[in-house]
């Protein structure tokens, strides 16, 4: 059983490792034109959370709204329910 030399474990070292330059340099290209901010994973997750704590914010004003506006209608304990016997 012969072994063909091009898929020799020390002859696949080389070309590996162009490859792996190839695929850094291709990752490298959108990664340094990205903003620096956009490169940083923690200010992107604090972006996020940040928008997440603004909208809690605005949905617990907007309950207290609703609340105070619900206090202060009158209350109108005449209420009439109609049933059809019929």
């Amino acid at each position: 059983m012969g072994e063909d030399s091009s898929h020799h474990p020390l002859l696949l070292v080389p070309l590996l490792e162009q490859q792996n330059r190839v695929l850094a340099a291709q990752w490298d290209v959108p990664w340094n034109q990205a903003l620096p901010a956009q490169r940083d994973i923690r200010n992107v997750l604090g972006s996020f959370a940040c928008g997440w704590w603004q909208w809690l914010d605005s949905l617990q004003w907007e309950q207290d709204q609703k609340k105070s506006e619900l206090e202060r209608r009158p209350c109108d304990a005449s209420v009439t329910v109609k049933m059809d016997n019929s």
